[in-house]
């Protein structure tokens, strides 16, 4: 079975930092802030564990798209997930402060950074260890046992570059991990009807390069067709609207038994648009009325694993979202 190349969502998420070097630890927290990565950072490797072990509530993003209810007849609980929730957590203010990346220096005299890791609870965290010459050897052994995620020296010239580029990978690890376990916990049969997208790596470069190119902070995937909901760090919204060659048909044959005009069968038909319609409002409209016409959006087809037809769309308002209500990355690091 392939692995999702992609989560279910992104969002900038909390890397903790520890380091007895005054230095560094002020040095790096200031790069990760200036680049919108929240952060905390400690110079005592016991209080980072403390605030971990003690303090910290993990409550990712599944927690709100997962739901138990007992099946009677077989005396066993079901799990349910729900795609559309996964998008509502836009809405949490919350959801920077969790902890995707434990950042620990190898040589500290009260406990070095392998035994941290050991020691951390933090139960879906990628650990990335900063080494010098020491303890590199060991570092790269804790690697390869899959102990640690990542190391990096402390001594590399360009260092600051390759931890924005470690944290940003170890960020997606992340999500793909959370989402992996969800979707295996709530169904295995779910798991495996996931859209077909997130497993192709021509779509996920896709994705990556829309977000590169309009400054995409946070992406959250809107149904079972592969269609995702953008915010850029001010919390503006854009869409990426995506369904396979099948996705298309199906719904030009519903169009079609709904009674749709003929040219909207023939936009279907041709894959010249593809539909996105966002609430359950949105589909009451009908197929035969001119309304529906706003929610068809040019198509553009991707050649990968199989056909796709995508429309990337930048108008904030083009479907219903409570604006009021998000708080975005900027907005976050304003208010700290």
């Amino acid at each position: 079975m392939n692995a999702l190349k992609i989560g279910l969502c992104y969002y900038p998420t909390t890397t903790v930092l520890v380091d007895d070097n005054d230095d560094f630890l002020d040095r790096i927290s200031k790069l990760l802030k200036e680049h919108l990565i929240p952060c905390r950072y400690y110079s005592d490797p016991i209080d980072a564990l403390d605030f971990l072990n003690k303090e910290y509530v993990t409550d990712p993003f599944t927690n709100r798209c997962i739901s138990t209810t007992k099946d009677r007849d077989i005396d066993t609980v079901v799990s349910h997930f729900d795609f559309r929730k996964i998008h509502h957590e836009i809405y949490n203010p919350n959801r920077f402060e969790q902890i995707s990346v434990l950042a620990i220096d190898y040589a500290m005299p009260t406990l070095h950074g392998l035994d941290f890791c050991r020691k951390a609870e933090e139960p879906f965290s990628q650990r990335l260890i900063f080494t010098g010459e020491a303890g590199h050897s060991l570092a790269v052994e804790a690697f390869n046992e899959g102990s640690i995620h990542k190391f990096l020296r402390k001594g590399e010239v360009n260092l600051p570059d390759l931890l924005l580029d470690d944290i940003r990978k170890l960020e997606q690890d992340y999500f793909n991990k959370l989402s992996e376990i969800a979707l295996h916990k709530a169904s295995r049969d779910l798991y495996k009807h996931t859209p077909d997208c997130l497993r192709d790596p021509v779509f996920v470069e896709l994705l990556h390069k829309i977000c590169e190119k309009n400054n995409v902070v946070e992406y959250y995937l809107l149904d079972e067709h592969g269609s995702f909901l953008m915010l850029d760090e001010k919390g503006i919204p854009s869409w990426l609207i995506v369904k396979s060659d099948k996705d298309m048909q199906d719904v030009y044959e519903y169009a079609k038994d709904q009674g749709a005009p003929k040219d909207i069968l023939k936009l279907l038909k041709e894959r010249i648009k593809v539909p996105y319609f966002h609430t359950d409002k949105d589909w009451k409209i009908g197929f035969d009325q001119e309304e529906c016409r706003q929610y068809f959006h040019p198509a553009v087809d991707l050649k990968g694993n199989q056909t796709y037809f995508y429309s990337y769309i930048t108008d904030p308002d083009a479907y219903e979202l409570e604006r009021s209500k998000i708080v975005s990355l900027r907005r976050y690091f304003q208010g700290k």
